[in-house]
């Protein structure tokens, strides 16, 4: 868990000063019969900004594709139209 921890910061940019950061936290539980057992949790923050820039940073990597497919779909469009 640790190491997935750790690796979580790499996964948004960082941004502005701001980056995605993730905590491993543990309890303490208790079952029915009394017995105690550890639990584990990541606490996962991601800055807004950090979240804006993967938008960008998505919209910029599929730009190539939606564009080609508009281009094809206004050629299209342009063969079809009667005029």
């Amino acid at each position: 868990m640790e190491q997935r921890a750790a690796a979580f910061d790499n996964a948004f940019p960082k941004f502005v000063g701001g980056r995605a950061s993730a905590k491993l936290t543990q309890d303490t539980s208790h079952n029915d019969d009394g017995e105690e057992y550890q639990t584990y949790s990541v606490d996962v923050i991601i800055p807004r900004r950090c979240r804006v820039a993967a938008i960008f940073e998505d919209v910029d990597y599929a730009a190539p594709s939606w564009l080609n497919a508009t281009a094809l779909l206004l050629f299209v469009w342009k063969l079809a139209r009667p005029g």
